[in-house]
């Protein structure tokens, strides 16, 4: 009978590890068809960081913002990536987190609809964005970067667009410490949150950003537009 069970798991394993080929590069397939996603404008974002920031420090958070104002809009599209990782708020409300993991030399940005969660009046964008500094199973960070462009269309066809530049406010965010061993060494550093300085406010002032030195034409668009 042990022998029949072991001949019987022999003859399974390569079915079952087919199998496994055809879910993997079915999870690894974009979630929605390259078309389906509007028509995106020009870059005109610039990569950003905290201001006299080591771009290639161990584990480094920031927190990102930028007011804007506007009328009504018929749709409003968002493309946004960091490395190695993003959290995204738009008046106050979590809209995303991201990127998916990509390798260095086809990194990838997310396009995300966020039209609802804009307003006739002053709006704000609030991104915490984390540079890892080391690599895991799912990063192979490269640089210290934050890159966003906030396309606005308006009833009557014109675009106002919000891109990250000199003009955003970015500062060091010391709530998330920086001096953490990594949990594993398939993943990144550990989040030790000291909710004492979780208010930048209290602590540091946001000052201007400084672009590092990288094009956006490196990186690709990933299909997460859901319309």
């Amino acid at each position: 009978m042990q022998h029949g069970g072991t001949r019987f798991f022999r003859l399974l394993s390569p079915i079952l590890a087919a199998c496994w080929c055809l879910a993997a590069a079915g999870l690894a397939a974009s979630p929605t068809p390259r078309d389906a996603l509007p028509s995106l404008r020009p870059w005109q974002a610039q990569w950003i960081w905290g201001q006299d920031s080591d771009l290639h420090g161990y584990n480094q958070a920031v927190l990102a913002r930028k007011s804007f104002r506007m009328d009504e809009c018929r749709r409003a599209t968002l493309r946004i990536t960091a490395d190695t990782c993003y959290r995204l708020w738009i008046n106050g409300t979590w809209v995303n987190d991201g990127p998916c993991r990509s390798w260095p030399t086809h990194f990838q940005y997310d396009v995300l609809d966020v039209t609802p969660y804009l307003r006739p009046g002053r709006n704000e964008l609030r991104v915490l964005a984390r540079y890892f500094g080391a690599g895991d199973f799912h990063h192979i960070p490269q640089q210290a970067g934050l890159l966003a462009q906030l396309d606005i269309e308006t009833p009557s066809g014109r675009f106002l667009t919000v891109a990250t530049d000199r003009s955003w406010e970015v500062a060091a965010y010391p709530a998330l410490l920086s001096r953490t061993p990594k949990i594993s060494i398939q993943m990144g550093p550990c989040e030790w949150f000291d909710a004492r300085a979780a208010d930048p406010s209290a602590s540091a002032r946001p000052g201007s950003s400084s672009p590092p030195k990288r094009a956006p034409g490196r990186i690709c668009a990933r299909a997460t537009w859901r319309s």
